[in-house]
């Protein structure tokens, strides 16, 4: 598997994990953002989600909440913003916002991936965007 991009749904786990939600049923769906939103704030023992997982289960709640639904990578995605209901997103909002904040916490080994500076800084945008959403939906 490789990351081949600086946007959410720029690594090959990324793209995996959109096809399996695209074919899965609005319940299947959410049950897999759950999964994945839950394993990446609580590290459950022989759970390994991937970081490209679970930024891209983050920004596929932030696509759904209404800040989100404008932002560039959605349109990487056809009909992503109709996923789940405005509802469904607002309940995993505390979540993805806790999985964001846990996954890519400053100077973990996943921001060292990164070796091209350049990429690094457009990744770190598209961090602070989609927890600005996710701050934006908890008012």
């Amino acid at each position: 598997m490789g990351t081949w991009g600086d946007g959410p749904f720029g690594s090959d786990a990324a793209q995996d994990l959109l096809e399996q939600l695209e074919e899965s049923t609005l319940a299947d769906r959410r049950a897999e953002l759950m999964r994945i939103l839950g394993a990446a704030v609580n590290r459950i023992d022989g759970e390994e989600v991937l970081p490209d997982e679970i930024l891209a289960g983050v920004a596929v709640v932030v696509a759904n909440l209404p800040a989100g639904a404008e932002l560039p990578w959605n349109e990487e995605v056809s009909g992503l913003v109709d996923w789940l209901p405005e509802a469904d997103a607002g309940q995993l909002r505390d979540s993805a916002l806790e999985a964001l904040e846990t996954a890519f916490s400053p100077g973990n080994q996943w921001w060292e991936s990164w070796v091209d500076q350049g990429d690094r800084a457009r990744m770190q945008s598209v961090i602070d965007r989609m927890r600005v959403v996710l701050d934006a939906a908890g008012r």
